[in-house]
This record gives structure tokens, sequence and C-alpha cells, in this order.
């Protein structure tokens, strides 16, 4: 399987919004909680005439929300898109490749990597032309590289992958600067990808992985503790320090007061 990416912009371009009956009722479920049932039919009313009309971006859908409820689609709106975004697309597509953010993903060489372009029909199927057959066979792609997990702990997870060619390995961990990755007992750098989430590009071979967490301002704390450590017993040292000198001198001058 061709190794494959998708632009951040190109991938928001395969989310779409439409307002379908099961939107409405969804909607409607939602928003009974705390809107009342006449204002909440008048809704429903104001957003049939939308039924079944496509939108390939936000902007556009925004804008008919607010010509159709006036004043209450800033109230509503968030519920209505939740139940109105169609992203089969776009999951189709991190199926078939990963998320890339230029503004995260700098170091990431994507010479081995094919570009995913939204018109190319053959990887991003419509939801009428998808069927089990085209998910298996991605699935099982997906499969003949996975990481073997041999230990796994909280903050740790250790395992082994055997890659016939450069792969990204994803992880589906919240992309956080706390995580760092040995690959063959060698530190390198993890990536965010797929919009927030963890990977890492991986050369062709067997590779022995460690992944691990330690918290941002672990080494900061580490570094106060054993400051004041240090302070104490500075100050510990001084005391008793002054504490001998100050018994020395009054020895040394009761001696005198005795000749």
């Amino acid at each position: 399987m061709t190794l494959t990416y998708i632009d951040f912009n190109d991938f928001k371009k395969l989310i779409n919004y439409q307002i379908s009956v099961q939107s409405l009722n969804s909607v409607y479920q939602d928003l009974s909680r705390t809107v009342d049932v006449q204002k909440l039919n008048v809704i429903i009313e104001k957003l049939k005439p939308l039924l079944g009309k496509k939108y390939i971006d936000y902007q556009t859908f925004k804008k008919d929300l607010s010509l159709q409820l006036g004043e209450d689609a800033k109230k509503y709106r968030v519920q209505i898109t939740k139940y109105s975004t169609v992203n089969f697309k776009n999951q189709i597509a991190l199926l078939n490749g990963f998320v890339y953010e230029k503004e995260f993903n700098k170091s990431i060489n994507l010479s081995e990597f094919k570009k995913i372009i939204p018109e190319d029909t053959s990887v991003i199927v419509s939801p009428e032309q998808f069927n089990f057959d085209i998910y298996k066979r991605i699935i099982d792609s997906l499969k003949q590289d996975t990481l073997q997990i041999t230990s796994f702990k909280q903050s740790e997870i250790s395992g082994k992958i055997s890659l016939q060619k450069t792969k990204m390995l994803f992880f589906t961990i919240p992309f956080d600067k706390g995580w760092h990755i040995k690959v063959d007992g060698k530190n390198e750098t993890l990536q965010r990808i797929n919009i927030g989430f963890t990977g890492i590009v991986l050369p062709k071979g067997n590779h022995k992985i460690k992944l691990y967490y330690i918290p941002q301002y672990d080494k900061l704390t580490n570094g106060i503790s054993l400051f004041a450590v240090l302070i104490f017993w500075l100050y510990s040292g001084f005391y008793f320090y002054k504490k001998r000198k100050a018994k020395t001198l009054t020895g040394h001058d009761n001696n005198k007061l005795k000749e």
C-alpha cells in the first residue's frame, strides 16, 4: 500500500454540512432538555427548508442558519452543527493516510509519502460507493504493520514493530510534550499528527519502541528540590560553624579570666 498523507486544509474540505431528518430528530432531543416545546417546534419548522441541502464549508452553512433562525442561530448553532456535520470522507482519508499539519510537522520528511487530494475518488469514496470489502481491505493493510506491545504501564509503553517500508507509527494518544520516545535505544522526536494526536515516521526494518512520559515540569521541580536541600545543608553547616566558633571564643575568654 502506498504511503499517503493529506494536507490539513484539504482535510477540512472533506467535511460537509447537511441537515437531515435524523439531524432534526437529534437536535430536537438535545434541545428539549433546556427549551420549551413551543419554542422548540418553531426552531425545527424554521430549519425544515434546509433539509437535504449540502454545504461544502461551514461559513455558508452558518450564514443560512442565521437567515432561518435570526437571533436564535447564535444560541443554538453548536447543537445544530454537531448533528449536521458529515465527516464520512475525512474518516476515509484518515484510514488511508495521516493528516499533515505544516505548522507542527516541519521535521517530517514526506519524500516517501504520496499526497492525497480531495478529488482522488480511488482513495476517498462517497458513502454510496463504500462497502464492507473496501473497509476490510484498508483495515487488513493497516494490520500488517502494527506495534506488538511487550510492556504496558500508565506512563510507559514498550514494544516492537517490523516494517517492510517507511511508515507512520500512529498512537491514539493526545499530543503532549511530556511524551518521549526511544527507537532502538536512541532518543527520537515525536510528531503531532491527525489534529492533536501523536506519531512518528519510522524507516524500513525491525525496531524496538519505548514510549514514556515525563511531566513537563518534572525537571524544574527536581531542580527546585535539589536547590532547597543544598540551601538547607549550607545553612545547617553555617549555623553549626557559628555555634562552634562562639563556643570556642567563650571558652577562650573563660581561660583568660581564670588567669
